[in-house]
């Protein structure tokens, strides 16, 4: 028996990569590191590249369902599949036994058809006359009809220079781009439903983020702290762990109340909001702000009251949500797994002492006129609030293991 017959392996293909022209080989080894990381303590045998995919190697201990998991968590993946790996011989007989094996583990099929990528055209077989040989076998094998437009089965077979995969079944991984080569953010987390699938757009996007989250503590309960810790190690995964700053604001709310019309607060907030999560951002070297907000979806997020608070930012304020409807960003949280947590009851900080009316189209010149009024105090207040953060480290959503 040769060294590659019998192994298993895992395919990893990438798309958006593969795009990227002079830049490919940095976006590849970042996303190979990323590979790596997330699957760190699996039991995996290697990793090789091959062509505009990566092959994982597995061991007869390694936790297949465990990798296959992780990997739908990692920015950059196209698709998945555990696959067969199997010498590459100039009859195809090793591959068509494989295929078959492959296809008798299904049996609620009917129609198949055979799939096949060469990725070195110097094999004498073309992909259709491929097609046809591993596909006679599997009719021999099972008596199934071919179909080739729309077929219960589909035998994917990939063909390198001296081996074979042969797979039935593929997994849709996140796709996007690797974390790590767009930069860093961080995202201000509500507990509610738009920051969270905000944030999952932009680590999809390639950005490694960082979370700050606001609370109204002792005057609010301890749901919503929970609530966007949960929240943060969801998204956790697809960055191999996530850092949340927990910062107490009802102190800043309270002096905001004190001293400025009530039409305003919930303006002011959001800047004062902004300006803290920009110190953050300092911190971490980050390059902009994310946040939440979807074009008139609530009071403060009309046209005039988004240009009167991001006034208080000096980087850029990133909104991926911006031109969504509240349904589409729903169905993408359900997607993404955040949506059950999003709607547990809470009580977050903007809806502490609400005033009855909110103004809806603020002018700046108001708004900075407001704000003056408090300022000295409203700085410091912000820094003290900065210096009380609680600062958390969360893990993936995966236990460790040794490797």
């Amino acid at each position: 028996m040769s060294e590659t017959q019998g192994r298993r392996a895992v395919l990893i293909h990438y798309s958006e990569i593969g795009l990227k022209g002079g830049n490919r080989k940095f976006f590849e080894r970042v996303f190979r590191e990323n590979l790596l990381r997330a699957l760190s303590g699996t039991g995996y045998g290697d990793l090789q590249w091959r062509r505009g995919r990566f092959i994982l190697g597995l061991k007869p201990r390694s936790v297949v369902d465990d990798i296959l998991r992780r990997l739908a968590l990692v920015p950059g993946v196209a698709y998945f599949a555990e696959a067969d790996l199997v010498d590459l011989e100039p009859d195809l007989t090793a591959v068509s036994d494989a295929a078959v094996e492959r296809c008798r583990k299904h049996s609620d099929v009917r129609s198949f058809r055979v799939a096949t990528r060469r990725s070195v055209k110097s094999f004498p077989l073309t992909s259709a006359e491929t097609n046809a040989l591993i596909g006679s076998a599997v009719v021999q094998a099972t008596n199934w009809k071919v179909d080739l437009g729309a077929p219960d089965l589909t035998c994917h077979v990939e063909l390198f220079d001296r081996w074979a995969l042969v797979y039935t079944g593929r997994q849709e991984g996140v796709r996007g781009l690797p974390v790590g080569t767009s930069g860093r953010a961080v995202s201000l987390i509500s507990a509610g439903i738009d920051s969270p699938v905000a944030a999952w757009r932009m680590i999809c996007r390639g950005c490694r983020t960082f979370f700050v989250h606001f609370h109204s503590m002792p005057y609010t309960g301890q749901e919503s702290i929970e609530q966007a810790a949960g929240l943060v190690r969801c998204l956790a995964g697809l960055q191999g762990g996530a850092r949340l700053w927990l910062i107490p604001f009802a102190e800043v709310q309270q002096l905001i109340i004190a001293g400025t019309p009530p039409e305003l607060r919930v303006i002011l907030y959001r800047r004062s909001m902004l300006r803290i999560a920009e110190q953050v951002a300092r911190q971490q070297r980050a390059g902009c702000l994310v946040t939440g907000e979807s074009l008139g979806q609530v009071a403060s997020q009309t046209m005039e009251n988004i240009t009167a608070i991001e006034d208080a930012a000096q980087r850029p304020i990133l909104r991926p949500l911006i031109g969504m409807d509240k349904e589409s960003i729903i169905r993408e949280a359900r997607q993404i797994g955040t949506y059950d947590l999003s709607v547990a009851p809470h009580d977050d900080c903007c809806s502490y002492l609400l005033p009855r009316r909110v103004e809806t189209r603020a002018r700046l010149e108001d708004v900075c006129a407001a704000e003056v009024a408090v300022a000295e105090s409203l700085h410091d207040q912000e820094q003290q609030a900065l210096a009380s953060a609680e600062r958390r480290d969360v893990p993936p959503p995966w236990p460790s293991r040794e490797p």
